[in-house]
């Protein structure tokens, strides 16, 4: 079979493919879009409804925060108060809250008032019993352990369920210890639920979850991941569609169903719109067929099948001095021509390419460095067979992004500089690291160079890639164990001889002093004091593996809590505000939280408190260690970090800055004299992380 009938048997099943793939396509991608949109529509309704809910909620939440922190309400608590109820708490109060019922608990979870607002009547009566049963210590409306804390959510009584809130009693300025509680709620009646589907203007409904009509699989589905809740969205019938989503208790458990229904309005015009576009597309495209192939034929195919015969011809003979011959003046006969001009070239080049290409293979396969051509895109066009090295075969790197054998950690260095070649057009060094096949680094010097074509246009690089591994870790080795030297013999004389000094003074007082009690007290602290000094010496132990294990991820509650332990002696409150979170550092993080108490404590003169608490900002974390004794002058917020300053041994500070900057983080001083030193630590982004609490471990405070 000739080209000609080839191309039309080609062209007359091409449209008959075009005609059926465009029927499916329009018909179920475009559809399943319309499907999809419907969705993304529910979705969006189901989540303002949802959120309607949850504003709701910080609603109720906010008017509670307005009478737990209150002077007047921990005084009626506390019994100091009696005129409380009669002057703020009547059924207006409760129609202008738009409240149900409101109970008020002592510290031990004693009912000290309770109300439900009766609209009919305009009244307030007891609250429901079923209410007062959920009211125990071990329920979380009765969590008093942060003063400014809350419990909200959905509370299931046999009246229906309801809105509550719960905040703990304390002082305006959340002062004193929380003396009990103030719970509100708000029952989800019908009216609730009418005013919701208005504000919607969606079929709002709210079902317990033993009567919704989700399947068993899609009630799974919605409880799987709580913390983010799922939607379920599906056609109730041709004209309705559904979206279902699940609303949690205080306690955590999935208890009712949020139900929307809307009319497929937009499903429906999609269907009618799909349908027409499907006629006047298919009409089009088997009259535009029809003609093209006439056309085609006519003026286009036959000549081209002539000229592909002649240029196979000459392809498959050995006459280089063969050419091509097409009548008539038109595109095809300059093609023609042109094609006689490129068998010219060919047969002049032809020789030289040869001869070229033989050269390069040579030095290519002989050279121990790897040769690397890569285009514009960085997507490897050849490498020679040193990269076999490495463990790769040529074949494993050719059409393969190049930057995937790099290092992660050199990745986004080694694209910047290709694209700066590329822009730049200079000749570069870039040191980087490779990732061999068995997962080996190898240290690699790249000199690169771009290439361009007749045009100046940058076309790719080229490079020559050689292997400095062992120079960089005979250089690596000797910086880091320098380091190292100088960083132990440091720490190890800075603490030990601070803590000897202090043992020595307790051994003067104990030999000084008549009074067995105290001598027996100062044992005891010379006794802690020895056992500082043995931490101190383990802890230059584990010293030294810094540099040679990678720093690690640490936890910050923990890492206070070994550091504050060796000033458990010393009279002064240290508090830390701090979250459950981990930060990349260097193993002697320990140390330099001991450097900051120790040096607060040593120069803070009538220091009573130190504070550990952070913020956190777009650059990252700042951690800050803050006390309340006399400051550092602003002369010296800069040199106390230098090496020697300072009126003890002047190396604290100067190593704490050290630790701190090996994983990158800063420390300034920001405090104001007279007022207190403030240590700020930035620890930048990927360098921290927050952990979720065990249910067993009390939070910080």
């Amino acid at each position: 079979m000739d080209l000609q009938k080839k191309t039309l048997i080609v062209l007359v099943t091409f449209l008959i493919l075009a005609v059926a793939l465009t029927g499916l396509f329009v018909t179920v991608i475009l559809l399943s879009n319309y499907q999809s949109l419907e969705k993304e529509y529910m979705t969006n309704d189901v989540m303002r409804t949802v959120s309607q809910l949850k504003n709701d909620e910080r609603t109720l939440s906010a008017i509670a925060s307005d009478w737990a922190p209150w002077d007047d309400t921990y005084d009626f608590v506390s019994g100091n108060r009696p005129e409380y109820i009669e002057r703020n708490i009547n059924p207006d109060a409760f129609a202008n809250l738009h409240l149900s019922f409101m109970v008020i608990t002592n510290r031990s979870g004693g009912v000290v008032y309770a109300g439900t607002y009766d609209p009919s009547t305009r009244t307030i009566v007891p609250v429901s019993p079923a209410l007062l049963q959920d009211i125990v210590p071990e329920s979380p409306l009765l969590d008093q352990s942060d003063p400014r804390g809350e419990t909200t959510g959905i509370l299931m009584l046999p009246e229906g369920p309801a809105l509550v809130t719960s905040h703990p009693i304390v002082r305006t300025d959340f002062s004193g210890t929380p003396q009990g509680v103030v719970i509100m709620g708000q029952y989800l009646g019908s009216s609730e639920i009418q005013r919701l589907s208005s504000r919607m203007s969606s079929s709002v409904e709210i079902q317990k979850i033993a009567q919704s009509d989700l399947t068993p699989a899609e009630l799974a589905g919605l409880t799987a991941v709580p913390s983010v809740p799922p939607l379920v969205i599906r056609p109730v019938s041709d004209n309705t569609v559904a979206g279902y989503a699940l609303l949690w208790d205080i306690y955590g458990n999935p208890v009712l169903t949020l139900r929307i229904t809307e009319p497929r309005d937009l499903y429906r015009q999609g269907t009618s719109t799909i349908f027409q576009f499907i006629m006047i597309l298919l009409l089009t495209e088997m009259l535009f067929g029809f003609v093209m192939i006439f056309f085609l034929d006519r003026f286009v195919l036959s000549r081209i099948n002539t000229l592909s015969s002649q240029v196979r011809r000459i392809g498959t003979g050995s006459d280089w001095a063969a050419r091509v011959k097409l009548e008539d003046s038109d595109e095809l006969t300059d093609l023609a021509r042109d094609i006689n001009l490129m068998l010219t070239e060919i047969e002049k080049t032809n020789a030289d390419l040869l001869s070229s290409e033989a050269r390069f293979r040579e030095l290519a396969e002989e050279t121990s460095d790897v040769l690397l051509t890569l285009d514009t895109k960085g997507t490897a066009i050849y490498v020679s067979p040193a990269i076999n090295r490495y463990g790769y075969l040529s074949e494993d790197v050719i059409s393969q992004d190049f930057v995937r054998f790099v290092h992660p950690g050199d990745r986004t260095r080694v694209i910047q500089e290709f694209h700066r070649e590329i822009e730049e057009c200079t000749p570069i060094v870039l040191p980087f690291r490779l990732v061999d096949k068995w997962g080996y680094i190898h240290w690699i010097e790249a000199k690169i160079s771009v290439r361009m074509d007749v045009f100046g246009k940058p076309t790719g690089i080229t490079g020559v890639l050689r292997d400095f591994t062992d120079r960089r870790q005979a250089e690596d080795a000797i910086v880091l164990a320098n380091r190292k030297l100088n960083l132990l013999n440091n720490i190890t004389r800075h603490d030990i001889l601070n803590t000897i000094t202090a043992l020595l003074g307790c051994v003067d007082m104990a030999n000084a002093t008549k009074v067995p009690a105290e001598r027996e007290e100062l044992l005891k602290e010379i006794k802690e004091l020895t056992r500082i000094i043995q931490r101190q010496i383990e802890f230059t132990r584990e010293y030294q593996s810094v540099g040679v294990n990678a720093p690690t991820w640490q936890n910050l509650r923990e890492i206070l809590n070994r550091a504050i332990i060796n000033f458990a002696g010393s009279g002064i409150t240290i508090s830390k505000d701090i979250e459950n979170t981990e930060i990349y550092a260097d193993p002697l993080l320990e140390k330099v939280f001991y450097n900051l108490i120790d040096n607060a404590i040593r120069y803070g003169e009538h220091i009573t408190t130190i504070r550990f608490y952070y913020q956190v900002s777009d650059v990252g974390l700042t951690l800050i260690c803050e006390d309340d004794g006399v400051g550092i002058p602003e002369k010296d917020k800069e040199s106390i970090f230098e090496r020697g300053v300072g009126k003890n041994t002047g190396m604290g500070l100067f190593l704490t800055r050290e630790i701190l900057s090996i994983t990158g983080i800063t420390i300034r001083e920001m405090g104001k004299a007279g007022a207190g030193a403030r240590f700020e630590m930035l620890i930048p982004n990927g360098a921290f992380r927050f952990i979720k609490d065990r249910k067993d471990e009390p939070k910080e405070g």
